[in-house]
């Protein structure tokens, strides 16, 4: 070797050299490789994620444990925007319910960037999830869904790379965890609708632009008589009207009118109001309603029906005519008598015998409108809640023995036979409004029992006197046992027979035996009427200590 070659510079490494530098670039290569590999898995499993959609709950923990273990961190946490317009902790990694070894973390924050200023002096890294919103109702510019923080193991940091990833999918993690929220919203809203609509008194239908029924709530599944499916046929099926010979319902068959309630409010602006239909149930009964059309407002077309059960007001109102019809009768009875016999004692010279049949008469027509009166003074007192009792102890053979004279008094009154045991316990009750329901049922055996004897009996049982007014008279009809207690309620006999009466004097008994906590009833006796209720014994008094 010449000297100029010995001090010839050296233009490489080594052999050995080169192959560890080979190796190494291969394995930074791989290693870099390998990062970006696991990147792009990383965002195809949160894509996954977000994808599935799902319970707000399960989707944000199954994306802050993703993102916890692609970034090398040991531990997250993830808050959501909340109503107040702060974000909640929604999702921790590990989870602090189960984990009791979790670091805790703040519930709330006001804004993301109180989030910032709790995440830098703790050191955790944190990222907002902001969604941009350039189209829509909402005001143009970003809006944050939520905020993610992850803590790096104890003395480091977070790759780069994976600070990188974060930043490419935290705008994809805002889109889905804001529509995760809108769904949540959504089906609240749903929820809500539902139920309001389930929960209607009033039936409702709802059509779309064919008359295809897309909606039936349960009151009107009710109303019609079956159990109704939403797309359920269309509405001349639903609603039950008749089909011509075309094929087509015509104006004469149509249960809501000459023209198609639903037709008319699709084609014209103006909806229909109370308009009074039948509807035709599967069993042929027909049920009167009040319908009320309207078009539905949105981007489908379609209308609505709400549908308002009118056999309640017209029985309501069969019974105002038929109290008013009684009332007027048993008004007008009396004091025609009274101004007969009246006009007899100023214009006629009636000796002194006629004369006191004619007052004896007038007073008998005024007690009878007493009567009446006393009994719409007392079912206005009953129908407000306001009767008030004097509760007493009670002996009920006195009670008895006194109402009896009482009537044996009272002209007009049958003949009134008391069995009554000795050891009758005393009960709980108001003497005098007692006395009013005894009047009521002897009253009413008079009219109703003929001339027969009228016995007042009593019982004992373990903790109620059982009272029962019988007669001789045929009875009440088995189907009319359960109706006789209703208001203004008269039977088929007494209106056979033109029998004078309100129809409230068995229903002021049973309200007056119910406010004092007892029952009546009609005894199912055949060829005898005969009715009883119950008041419940007195309660013993406490014994005083001897002094």
């Amino acid at each position: 070797m010449t000297e100029e070659a010995g001090r010839r510079p050296a233009t490489g490494p080594s052999g050995a050299d080169a192959a560890l530098i080979v190796a190494a670039e291969r394995r930074r290569i791989f290693e870099d490789a390998q990062r970006q590999a696991d990147s792009v898995f990383a965002q195809y499993q949160l894509s996954q994620l977000v994808a599935l959609g799902g319970d707000l709950g399960v989707m944000a923990a199954s994306v802050i444990g993703e993102l916890v273990r692609v970034s090398d961190a040991v531990a997250g946490a993830l808050w959501l925007s909340a109503d107040d317009g702060g974000l909640r902790l929604c999702a921790t990694e590990p989870d602090a319910s189960s984990d009791p070894d979790a670091l805790p973390v703040p519930e709330r924050f006001a804004t993301a960037a109180h989030a910032h200023a709790w995440v830098r002096p703790s050191g955790w890294h944190g990222v907002t999830l902001d969604e941009r919103r350039e189209i829509g109702d909402g005001e143009p510019g970003t809006h944050t869904v939520g905020f993610i923080a992850l803590r790096p193991p104890e003395g480091a940091s977070l790759p780069p790379d994976r600070i990188r990833l974060l930043a490419l999918v935290r705008h994809e993690l805002a889109i889905a965890f804001r529509a995760a929220q809108l769904r949540d919203t959504l089906a609240g809203e749903q929820a809500l609708l539902a139920a309001i609509l389930d929960g209607a008194n009033d039936g409702i239908v709802a059509v779309d632009d064919e008359r295809r029924v897309v909606r039936v709530n349960r009151a009107a599944s009710t109303l019609l008589g079956g159990h109704r499916e939403d797309g359920d046929g269309t509405c001349r099926e639903l609603l039950g009207c008749d089909i011509g010979p075309d094929g087509e319902p015509s104006w004469s068959t149509l249960r809501c009118g000459q023209r198609c309630g639903f037709e008319e409010v699709l084609q014209g602006p103006s909806g229909i109001v109370d308009a009074e239909m039948h509807l035709r149930r599967e069993d042929g009964t027909e049920i009167p309603v009040a319908a009320s059309f309207s078009a539905m407002a949105g981007r489908e077309p379609g209308a609505v029906v709400v549908l308002r059960d009118l056999r309640a007001e017209l029985a309501a109102e069969e019974l105002r005519a038929s109290f008013l019809a009684a009332v007027s009768h048993e008004l007008r009875t009396p004091l025609a008598l009274i101004g007969g016999y009246v006009d007899s004692l100023l214009d006629l010279e009636l000796d002194p015998a006629a004369q006191r049949h004619s007052v004896e008469r007038i007073g008998h027509a005024a007690a009878r409108l007493n009567l009446l009166v006393d009994e719409l003074l007392d079912l206005t007192q009953l129908e407000h809640a306001s009767l008030g009792l004097r509760r007493a102890r009670v002996d009920v053979a006195a009670l008895l023995a006194a109402f009896t004279r009482d009537v044996g008094e009272s002209p007009g009154m049958p003949q009134v036979h008391v069995a009554v045991p000795q050891d009758l316990p005393p009960v709980d009750a108001d003497p005098l409004r007692i006395g009013h329901v005894l009047a009521n049922l002897v009253d009413n055996a008079r009219k109703y029992g003929g001339d027969g004897l009228v016995t007042i009996s009593a019982r004992r049982s373990r903790r109620l006197v059982i009272v029962t007014v019988s007669d001789t008279g045929p009875g009440i009809a088995a189907e009319e046992r359960a109706l006789v207690f209703d208001r203004f309620f008269r039977g088929r006999a007494a209106r056979q027979a033109q029998t004078r009466g309100s129809g409230l004097g068995l229903y002021v008994c049973r309200r007056l035996v119910e406010a004092h906590g007892g029952t009546i009833w009609v005894e199912p006796e055949a060829g005898r009427s005969a009715i009883s209720f119950s008041l419940p014994h007195a309660r013993q008094a406490p014994a005083r200590p001897r002094p």
